[in-house]
C-alpha cells in the first residue's frame, strides 16, 4: 500500500486520487477516500473510504463520496452514473 501511495504522489498513476478529510480544530485526519478512473468504462472506482471511528455516524462517508464525484468532474473525467 505504501508503494502505491508513493506512486500516486509521484504522479505515476494519473488516474488515481486521494482526498483527505481534515478536522479543522485539530488538523487531524478524520478520514479519506481513494478513487481511480477507468477510462474505457467511464467509471470512477472507489478503492477505499475510511472515516476515523471518532467521527463516524455524522455523514462523513457520504460527504467523501460526493467530494470524489465532484473532484472527478472538475478534473474532466467523464463518468457514467
Amino acid at each position: 500500500a505504501v508503494d502505491a501511495i508513493k506512486a500516486v504522489l509521484a504522479g505515476e498513476r494519473p488516474h488515481h486520487f486521494t482526498l483527505p478529510l481534515v478536522e479543522l480544530r485539530s488538523m487531524a485526519l478524520a478520514g479519506y477516500i481513494h478513487a481511480r478512473y477507468v477510462p474505457k468504462q467511464e467509471e470512477l472506482a472507489i478503492s477505499h473510504v475510511k472515516v476515523n471511528e471518532k467521527h463516524m455516524n455524522r455523514g462523513l462517508g457520504k460527504l467523501l463520496l460526493a467530494a470524489a464525484e465532484e473532484h472527478s468532474h472538475r478534473i474532466g473525467w467523464r463518468c457514467n452514473n
